[in-house]
């Protein structure tokens, strides 16, 4: 496993500090290093769905952010970044 680089977890903490919805999203970064990240999050009672479960939007927005992140680690400052593809399924049992 890489060693964290705590400039690049610094810089995608500040990211997330100045993102409105990443500050909703309650999350950390934990760790990260160029192609990886590690993110922790205790979900709010407000991200949970009517079964009590977390939401698959408020899950994918997570997904959306960790590849983000792992892109970011790898940037100059002199681009931008972008998903250009994630895909969720979902599984409905009653």
């Amino acid at each position: 496993m890489t060693e964290s680089d705590p400039k690049i977890v610094e810089a995608l903490r500040k990211r997330s500090e100045r993102n409105n919805l990443l500050r909703e999203l309650n999350m950390d970064v934990v760790s990260a290093s160029a192609g990886r990240v590690t993110i922790a999050l205790t979900p709010p009672p407000n991200s949970l769905n009517g079964r009590g479960f977390v939401h698959g939007g408020y899950l994918f927005s997570i997904c959306d952010t960790a590849c983000a992140f792992a892109l970011l680690s790898h940037q100059d400052g002199r681009s931008e970044e972008h998903t250009s593809e994630l895909q969720s399924r979902g599984l409905i049992s009653y």
